[in-house]
């Protein structure tokens, strides 16, 4: 009888075996691998012509044109002239606000030549000029509306206009327009 009993408990003990014990919440490690997608970097210098969105302001390099002087005057007209062995460069750019809410366009000051490396200032033509519509921007505009115009600087005479870039603080970003197409 006792080889009875030692039998069954021998099968009774058999049927009780533990599985590993396993926390609730252990993470399970799957086998499958993932492939990182490389995010695209963004532009950093653009052509004449193209447009960039930041911050819902969508602003553009249009074109440029050289001109020997300009006149102005509230009564009389008076011809500027730049120094000897300079000329004016005139870069005619747009903003438009593509977002739902009104957004501030970038200032004439945020707007600069790069020549070589160096950096013009936007030059201020004479308070009375008209001929051409000044580009000041700087102000809040609203959905879907322009502010547009010509911006100015004096460069050398002889300069290599593939050597000449618009540099434009655009908020969070400062992009870079080459002025050959």
């Amino acid at each position: 009888m006792i080889l009875c009993c030692v039998v069954l408990s021998m099968i009774f003990l058999c049927g009780c075996v533990e599985e590993p014990y396993e926390p609730a919440g252990t993470p399970t490690v799957s086998s499958t691998t993932t492939t990182a997608t490389p995010t695209p970097t963004p532009k950093t210098e653009l052509s004449l012509g193209e447009s960039l969105v930041v911050n819902n302001i969508s602003f553009t390099v249009v074109k440029y044109e050289f001109t020997e002087s300009y006149e102005a005057g509230y009564e009389e007209n008076y011809t500027y002239r730049p120094p000897e062995g300079a000329k004016y460069l005139w870069v005619y750019v747009k903003a438009k606000n593509v977002g739902e809410l009104a957004y501030y366009a970038p200032g004439d000051y945020d707007v600069n030549l790069l020549y070589k490396g160096e950096k013009i200032i936007y030059k201020h033509p004479d308070p009375w000029f008209d001929e051409k519509a000044m580009y000041y921007g700087g102000t809040e505009i609203y959905p879907n509306v322009n502010e547009e115009g010509w911006t100015l600087y004096e460069v050398p005479e002889g300069i290599d206009i593939s050597q000449a870039k618009v540099r434009v603080g655009l908020h969070t970003r400062t992009v870079t327009w080459s002025l050959t197409s």
